[in-house]
């Protein structure tokens, strides 16, 4: 894509400055749109027209109880209901956080 058209995306901006930041050093480009390969396959797990899936992104923080270390940690989980009764849950979380706390590294 020519870089004069990436002005019509300019609202996205915030976005991919938040993503380039998070791939910098990975992957080769000046924008968002210089990184995707010509054959990148996108995949959005969750469908907002769809009414039984609910997002919810929150924070947990407390202590191990085995250690005392402090546990910080944030999720988001995609939840899917179906007859008023949850039917699959998908979590994403920072594993790396978990795995400090757990091990008494910070």
């Amino acid at each position: 894509m020519p870089k004069g058209e990436y002005e019509i995306f300019e609202a996205l901006n915030p976005f991919f400055e938040v993503v380039m930041e998070g791939l910098r050093g990975l992957v080769d480009g000046d924008h968002y749109f210089d990184t995707i390969a010509e054959d990148a396959f996108f995949e959005f797990r969750y469908h907002f027209q769809d009414s039984r899936v609910v997002i919810l992104e929150y924070e947990v923080h407390g202590k191990i109880l085995s250690g005392g270390a402090p546990y910080d940690n944030i999720f988001i989980s995609v939840i899917t209901i179906k007859n008023r009764k949850i039917v699959h849950w998908r979590d994403y979380m920072d594993s790396l956080a978990a795995w400090s706390a757990l091990n008494g590294s910070s």
